[in-house]
């Protein structure tokens, strides 16, 4: 079976199906649905698992095995992980069926409702090659004042597509604690991520914590089309961190993407320092080209050659892209 054009939200006997070039996907089907589903069940549309869990140790790693995560519209229907999610199966992929809204999709992945007060993290980790994920949302909001990164990718040429990505959930918690990010990559590298949504913008934060944090060498990451959010109460969080040694191989792209502070509603009250920190020593480029920033006083705190901007108006300084007031004038 094929899937194609799922940016439409075009499906085929009940399965999505993937935009651009058809991408013929070999192995088995595992479907869960955690309001209608049982572990008992063989995993097909007409008789789902309810554990995600359950349905990934059940993938063969390298067989282009998919699992979907069946959403009910509602916060009821999200897949939640009593423990750290580790993703280690080459080419095992994972695709929401859910309205393709751009943030907070229900067909969803979070811990348990009521939130613990032991945070693991990553949350999800992922170790494996070749993999899809796309259409679905994962969200940290555990209450320990703890840094919790959301998800983590140590592996290679993964693609994501319209996946949120939304961690430090709770204010004076994860929100407030240097270490946290929604999104952390270490190592491999090479990964794309469109038409994605990194960070939320329901919660103040406090501390230089970071929606995108690269670390040990993760070489060529391309981000096109997504969108970074931010509540911030203080002048420290960044949009992307690349502030380490070596954190870079080669470089990571930005194009086309708006890094929003929500500055005018509450609880935003404080506009960002900079949007991104670097390190001189970064071994890498990071690009930004054709991107827009809200409350945001600079692209980066000082003048470095490690981050370049394109495309982008200059208003003032290193500013290019700003949304600026509007004048009836």
């Amino acid at each position: 079976m094929t899937l194609t054009n799922f940016p439409n939200g075009i499906s085929s006997f009940g399965i999505p199906v993937l935009g651009g070039a058809s991408i013929p996907f070999t192995g088995k089907y595992f479907f869960v649905d955690v309001i209608n589903g049982a572990d008992g069940n063989d995993g097909s549309a007409s008789s789902p698992m309810a554990s995600l869990v359950t349905a990934y140790g059940l993938a063969v790693s390298g067989r282009n095995d998919v699992i979907f995560i069946i959403g009910n519209g509602l916060a009821s229907g999200t897949q939640r992980l009593s423990e750290q999610l580790v993703w280690a199966k080459n080419a095992t992929h994972l695709i929401g069926i859910t309205a393709p809204t751009r943030v907070g999709q229900r067909a969803r992945i979070s811990h348990a409702a009521t939130a613990p007060t032991t945070a693991f993290t990553p949350m999800v980790l992922v170790t494996g090659d070749g993999c899809l994920f796309a259409n679905f949302s994962i969200y940290e909001g555990f209450n320990e004042a703890t840094a919790v990164v959301t998800w983590e990718d140590q592996g290679e040429r993964n693609y994501y597509y319209n996946v949120t990505f939304q961690g430090m959930g709770l204010d004076a918690k994860s929100a407030d604690a240097a270490g946290s990010a929604d999104l952390l990559l270490t190592g491999g590298g090479e990964h794309t991520f469109e038409h994605c949504t990194i960070g939320l913008d329901t919660v103040a934060r406090g501390a230089a914590n970071a929606n995108v944090r690269i670390r040990t060498a993760s070489a060529r990451n391309t981000f096109e089309n997504c969108t970074l959010l931010c509540s911030a109460d203080a002048g420290t969080p960044i949009f992307i961190d690349t502030n380490a040694a070596n954190s870079l191989n080669r470089w990571a792209m930005f194009k086309n993407c708006d890094f929003l502070n929500a500055l005018n509603i509450s609880p935003g009250a404080t506009i960002l320092t900079a949007a991104v920190a670097f390190s001189a020593t970064q071994n890498g480029t990071v690009f930004i080209n054709q991107c827009s920033k809200a409350n945001t006083t600079d692209w980066t705190a000082s003048d470095t050659g490690t981050v370049r901007l394109a495309n982008m108006p200059t208003t003032s300084g290193d500013t290019g892209g700003e949304y600026v007031t509007s004048d009836a004038t």
